[in-house]
């Protein structure tokens, strides 16, 4: 038997456990990613409905009053959900939530959340449910 066959297989068995070990902290990773996004939604919600902009029920309800404060926001936005929903209409409210905030963080933030002394993210649960209160998914 080749010492270097014996030395490679070695070796290749070698980097292929460590990128099977990797690929398991990969999906660990992104289960605690995913499991922390659920925990900021789910706050976020909570604040929207103590504040008193919104009740809790199936689904999560704006009240009329929540919506005028935030509508000439919801109406710079609505454009942009619009072409989310319609690119993928299952869309989550984390898928949401993300791409509203990398594409409105700062603003939100300076327009809503500041104003309206939101800390925990239901700035962002009212803009969004203020998109879905406009007649939209």
């Amino acid at each position: 038997m080749n010492p270097y066959l014996i030395t490679l297989g070695g070796l290749l068995f070698t980097v292929l456990c460590q990128v099977l070990y990797l690929s398991y902290r990969v999906g660990q990773a992104s289960i605690k990613i995913d499991t922390l996004w659920d925990f900021i939604i789910r706050r976020a919600k909570v604040e929207f409905v103590e504040k008193g902009f919104g009740v809790m029920q199936s689904p999560l309800a704006i009240k009329a009053g929540a919506l005028k404060l935030i509508e000439p926001f919801v109406m710079r936005v609505l454009p942009f959900y619009n072409d989310l929903v319609d690119k993928n209409p299952a869309i989550s409210d984390k898928d949401l939530f993300i791409e509203l905030e990398m594409k409105f963080g700062d603003d939100l933030v300076k327009q809503v959340c500041i104003p309206h002394n939101l800390t925990a993210g239901a700035c962002m649960i009212l803009v969004i449910e203020g998109c879905r209160g406009t007649g939209n998914p």
